[in-house]
């Protein structure tokens, strides 16, 4: 994602429960947009999709700063929507 490659993280499914995987998501996001931005010429991008039922929000710091979205949702009925607006986009 450091020249002109667009990156996303997609976590489905880890819940507060599963803390390692939603801080490596995290780390992994906030290490990757500093190497685009104190890379010269980089137009890449970064962006964390966080799914989850009950525990969708993105709370990081330098959140304000960092492509995030959440989605309130089973992984399912959002891998079938994001499919969907894919498929509309794409013709």
């Amino acid at each position: 994602a450091v020249n002109n490659d667009k990156l996303v993280i997609l976590e489905l499914g880890c819940g507060v429960k599963v803390p390692a995987v939603r801080q490596e998501s995290e780390e992994v996001l906030r290490d990757t947009a500093e190497k685009i931005k104190t890379t010269k010429g980089s137009k890449g991008s970064i962006c964390l999709i966080r799914v989850n039922p009950k525990d969708a929000a993105i709370d990081i710091e330098g959140g304000d700063s960092l492509d995030t979205i959440s989605i309130s949702s089973t992984a399912a009925s959002a891998l079938q929507r994001i499919d969907y607006w894919l498929n509309v986009f794409a013709n």
